[in-house]
């Protein structure tokens, strides 16, 4: 079977990630870089692949499939434009800054049998991807809380970049990295939240979008989760614990700059208060794949195959939607105006 031939949409920090994944995965060839900059063009010369400063490039014939990482506010559109001219495509999260065109894409991309994920990678991270196995097998038991802690401190001029523009992000913080924490807790629970609750906060970087989101979800279960992402985490910080009736799960860390990651099990001592002794996996970088990182090649793999296989696989569209309605609710709770400023 030939190639993957894929078409790369915004060569900002996460394009250049999956340019290089593209670039070297056996299976798929890089063969489109698409970005309004035009000065970029000189960029794309070490991939040894075409360059366009227009979407409408992605109609080519010579294109299979399209990675679209580009600020959120045009996630949506350009991934309807790959969809309507036959093209599979992996979105960059949150995949759009609203249900209802993330909807209308998991439609159109169900009606055309055209492969529709988004770049939820951090369920691939090897603790992460572990404690989903540990969970599964009955490890805790059933699941009393969970929380999640995820956060960085930004950076110098931070408040200038698109993320804190709310004609280009959508939102803020919640928007951000609060859709991975969303999304891991869909995945680990594999249920809908019939309580949902969140405080959003200006504290530092932006004076019209959340810098923080607090959030606390509960299923139908009993099961209850507490998640707070974060830009003024001045230190970056991942933190993922699961508590259940018969043990827990603790994952930090996510690599790089975050730490290494690190896994802790344990199960409860039903003979006293007192736990049995806790196991403990670190998780060293490994040799090749291991730069951007290894959940990175781990959802291109999940992709390819998908494509190659005519199989939908996760994390896709349907799981985007789902984290957005909370988001939206959490948003409407928080006193979000039309104009999406918080008041």
């Amino acid at each position: 079977m030939k190639k993957t031939r894929i078409a790369v949409v915004g060569l900002g920090g996460m394009g250049r990630r999956w340019a290089k994944i593209a670039s070297v995965y056996p299976k798929s060839r890089l063969k489109l870089i698409v970005d309004d900059d035009e000065n970029k063009s000189k960029e794309v010369e070490k991939w040894q692949c075409d360059f366009a400063s227009e979407s409408e490039a992605l109609t080519s014939p010579e294109i299979d499939a399209v990675v679209v990482a580009t600020p959120n506010v045009f996630l949506a559109p350009i991934t309807k434009l790959a969809l309507k001219n036959g093209k599979h495509v992996l979105c960059e999260k949150p995949a759009g800054i609203n249900s209802k065109e993330v909807k209308e894409n998991v439609e159109l991309s169900s009606e055309a049998g055209l492969v529709y994920m988004v770049g939820f990678n951090h369920r691939f991270h090897p603790a992460l991807a572990k404690t989903k196995q540990l969970v599964a097998e009955g490890f805790v038991g059933k699941i009393c809380f969970i929380r999640g802690v995820y956060g960085h401190g930004g950076r110098i001029g931070y408040e200038n970049e698109w993320r804190s523009k709310l004609e280009l992000a959508g939102g803020g913080e919640l928007l951000d990295q609060g859709v991975h924490l969303i999304d891991l807790a869909l995945w680990f629970l594999e249920d809908s939240f019939n309580k949902v609750f969140g405080v959003l906060t200006k504290n530092f970087w932006s004076q019209t979008l959340e810098d923080n989101a607090f959030l606390l979800l509960q299923n139908n279960s009993g099961a209850t989760i507490s998640l707070h992402a974060s830009w003024t985490q001045w230190q970056k910080k991942f933190l993922w614990e699961i508590y259940g009736e018969a043990g827990y799960v603790i994952v930090e860390g996510l690599g790089g700059s975050y730490g290494l990651e690190t896994l802790r099990f344990c199960k409860r001592n039903p003979a006293s208060g007192k736990p049995e002794k806790e196991n403990k996996i670190t998780f060293y970088p490994g040799k090749g794949y291991e730069d951007p990182d290894i959940a990175l090649f781990s959802l291109w793999h999940q992709f390819i195959s998908s494509i190659r296989l005519n199989i939908l696989k996760s994390p896709n569209g349907y799981d985007a939607l789902r984290t957005l309605e909370i988001v939206e609710t959490i948003y409407r709770q928080g006193g979000r105006s039309e104009k999406g400023s918080l008041s």
